[in-house]
């Protein structure tokens, strides 16, 4: 079994290029975590481009894993049972969309995060809905939210963000804050230059 810290040598990669890699562990239903990607995540993917900045969702935070004596899955969810079927929708977006097209869903989804939202988000982003309904009323969305959980790192605090691999408390407080000078401020100590988009 990959250990955490493994995995997330694996995800977090630094890029020679000076591409700065955030990852973002949070919850649906989690009013810390909408305020985030309301207010600092989506912003910064509007003005930022790609060969900038590379985000990947993690959507569980401090949900648990049950796995019962017969193997059954299932979760418990710090803001109830939405919170974890949402986090499961979240979970398959993610598994069956580009980035881009996920970071577009979950900005529309904590919006107003329901179920009944997350189909009005899926038809008008033309996500399959029968498709997505299919892996998080299923298995496979159990198995997405479960590793999503096994990639989930000790945290104090959700939303939790790691930044090329750093996550210490000037992160958190600067990505909580202003997330898109956060990134700016990376990628030039990586490249030694400051792309347009910051300013």
């Amino acid at each position: 079994m990959i250990t955490k810290a493994i995995f997330l040598a694996c995800f977090s990669l630094i890029s020679s290029n000076g591409e700065v890699n955030v990852d973002i562990f949070f919850e649906s239903k989690c009013p810390d975590s909408i305020k985030f990607i309301k207010e600092q995540l989506w912003p910064t993917y509007q003005v930022l481009d790609k060969e900038i900045v590379s985000f990947k969702l993690y959507p569980y935070g401090n949900a648990h894993t049950v796995i019962s004596q017969n193997e059954t899955i299932s979760f418990e969810c710090q803001h109830g049972p939405q919170e974890c079927l949402l986090n499961t929708v979240e979970a398959c977006v993610i598994n069956q969309t580009p980035t881009d097209v996920s970071i577009k869903f979950i900005y529309c989804l904590e919006k107003n995060p329901t179920e009944k939202r997350a189909q009005r988000c899926s038809e008008y982003l033309k996500i399959d809905w029968e498709k997505l309904s299919a892996c998080y009323k299923g298995l496979e969305g159990k198995n997405l939210l479960r590793k999503t959980g096994e990639a989930t790192p000790a945290h104090t605090f959700i939303p939790w963000i790691v930044v090329d691999g750093d996550s210490d408390e000037s992160i958190q407080e600067k990505a909580l804050s202003d997330l898109l000078k956060l990134v700016c401020e990376k990628y030039y100590e990586k490249s030694g230059t400051i792309p347009r988009s910051c300013y």
